[in-house]
């Protein structure tokens, strides 16, 4: 009798972390992104509206980082992507299911005493590790990651392949390399003291970016690959968090923002992003 009890026991909570997951993946709230209404008018207006052509972004592949748990995401994403003319390519997410943090994919190193580490954060690290690492195998110049709950901007799609090039040129010139190009975020300072890094020729700045949260959309260059792949070798902080302390700590990591600055900025760049 007790052996059925369990086994109904077990089958319950399987059923409660479905419908969890469900909820996670499909009917985000406002701290991961918009309510299932918003979802659905974006969705519609995706497949209804008047689709673009092939879009050149600059890069040579736009990963987007989802969950195998969560397809339902994903088909938003081809949606949008169908829609925008993205050339987008899925990046099966490492599970937090998988991690043992025993064992981690990655290794735990001078994690802070009082800082919680949870197996969610270590996947999370340890998929952009495994991007980062394609893409360098790959002899990529460049390369755009987005999380599988934001799509970008007509305007910044626009025009980020023409920044690109312009930057490429700046830094022939120049000497000055970047290494990460952000294009969402929260910030952790003011941007009052962000300076600019390049004027480009429609007007817009690129700058310097101040200290912040965030990695659910952003550009790397070749540079910039091989500089987190020989420094970012083990777990420490939350993506995010590392890459704020890398901005505090490392002045040769070079970290730009396509956000707006000064007295302009708006959280998460609504000119460059969307979330749902």
């Amino acid at each position: 009798m007790n052996e059925k009890r369990s086994a109904v026991t077990f089958l319950n909570v399987l059923v409660l972390i479905c419908i969890l997951v469900s909820h996670l993946c499909l009917e985000v709230d406002g701290v991961l992104g918009q309510p299932k209404k918003m979802v659905s008018k974006l969705e519609k207006f995706w497949t209804t509206s008047q689709p673009h052509a092939v879009r050149d972004l600059g890069v040579n592949a736009t990963h987007v980082v989802n969950l195998e748990m969560c397809r339902s995401r994903w088909k938003l994403m081809e949606k949008w992507a169908n829609y925008s003319g993205a050339q987008i390519q899925r990046w099966r997410a490492t599970s937090f299911a998988g991690v043992e943090l025993k064992t981690p994919p990655i290794p735990l190193v001078n994690v802070p005493k009082h800082k919680r580490v949870t197996s969610g954060q270590v996947a999370c690290s340890a998929t952009h590790l495994k991007i980062w690492r394609h893409a360098w195998k790959h002899g990529h110049k460049r390369v755009l990651v987005l999380e599988d709950d934001v799509v970008l901007t007509n305007s910044i799609m626009d025009n980020l392949a023409q920044y690109l090039s312009e930057l490429d040129e700046f830094t022939s010139q120049s000497g000055k390399q970047w290494h990460w190009i952000t294009l969402r975020k929260v910030t952790l300072q003011s941007t009052l003291g962000e300076k600019i890094f390049l004027t480009f020729k429609d007007g817009r700045s690129i700058y310097t970016s101040a200290q912040f949260w965030g990695s659910a959309a952003y550009v790397l260059s070749r540079e910039g690959i091989a500089w987190l792949l020989s420094h970012l070798t083990y777990y420490q902080h939350p993506l995010d968090v590392q890459i704020s302390e890398f901005q505090r700590t490392r002045p040769d990591f070079i970290v730009l923002s396509l956000c707006k600055s000064g007295s302009n900025f708006e959280r998460h760049c609504p000119e460059n992003t969307i979330s749902f």
